[in-house]
């Protein structure tokens, strides 16, 4: 096991089942598609020195299934974001008869609040050289449901937007900005789902769920969050100042994720 020279600087979120040795950051507890890594789902990490692999990091957050920008807020009413569907493989050195996945999204909440999200993007699924892409959306911790009526591909620009109106009313709208194509779906009560805090805007590749357990992560390549901004307390922001994450599997980095000016984030897949 390498030998960690790191503190441990701060939580994405406290949960009385979150592992407190450093090589448990992989551990994954996600329970449903599109769990998301606040509450009891994983752990953030804060590195200081020496980071995974030996590499030099500084105050980057780490998660077993997270990987973008998270930004920490009040009263955060919408999330917007803009990318291009990679065309999504096998990561090499893989069997190619297994499935691999991940989803690119944005959404409110999960990150700090660990009673609701609300999110909307897109998953990219791979097994035997065939890959799918679906648009979805999600009131977390309601599974996901997919836009049928939107069909997305690899090259697609995509806008996805989630609005909440309250804490148990809101909007996920996908915009198919190559095709001029959208879909929308309204929550107008959720309470029986879970409220929204309302403290998080994200713009998240995430290594998701099935049946209790992380879908090997696929290569995605690059997703790059174009026009990202959020609206609190009636203000428009950017991402300038978001946290970035990566996603780290025993002491290995497969996503990496760095915010480029005040409205761009850019993951790459390093697995």
């Amino acid at each position: 096991m390498l030998k960690w020279l790191t503190m441990l600087c701060s939580f994405a979120a406290i949960s009385s089942a979150a592992p407190t040795e450093l090589h448990r950051l992989a551990q994954h507890r996600s329970i449903r598609p599109f769990s998301h890594p606040g509450s009891t789902h994983s752990t953030g990490l804060c590195i200081t020195s020496a980071g995974l692999n030996g590499t030099t990091v500084s105050a980057a957050e780490y998660s077993s299934n997270w990987a973008g920008a998270v930004a920490t807020d009040q009263n955060v009413t919408s999330v917007s974001g803009v990318f291009t569907v990679p065309r999504t493989r096998v990561p090499s050195e893989s069997s190619r008869d297994v499935q691999y996945g991940a989803a690119a999204w944005v959404g409110i909440d999960g990150w700090t609040c660990g009673s609701a999200i609300l999110q909307t993007g897109v998953t990219m699924t791979v097994r035997n050289g065939q890959a799918t892409y679906s648009a979805w959306y999600e009131w977390f911790p309601d599974y996901m449901r997919t836009f049928s009526s939107l069909k997305v591909i690899p090259g697609d620009e995509i806008k996805a937007t989630v609005e909440a109106r309250s804490r148990t009313s809101g909007t996920a709208t996908v915009e198919n900005l190559t095709t001029g194509k959208k879909a929308q779906h309204t929550w107008r009560d959720a309470s029986d789902l879970g409220e929204l805090c309302q403290t998080n805007a994200e713009w998240i590749v995430e290594d998701f769920s099935v049946g209790g357990k992380l879908i090997p992560f696929a290569d995605f390549g690059r997703v790059r969050f174009e026009n990202a901004s959020y609206v609190a307390v009636g203000q428009t922001h950017g991402v300038r100042g978001a946290m970035e994450v990566n996603i780290a599997h025993d002491n290995d980095v497969l996503a990496r994720c760095r915010k480029e000016g005040r409205s761009a984030v850019e993951c790459t897949y390093e697995g």
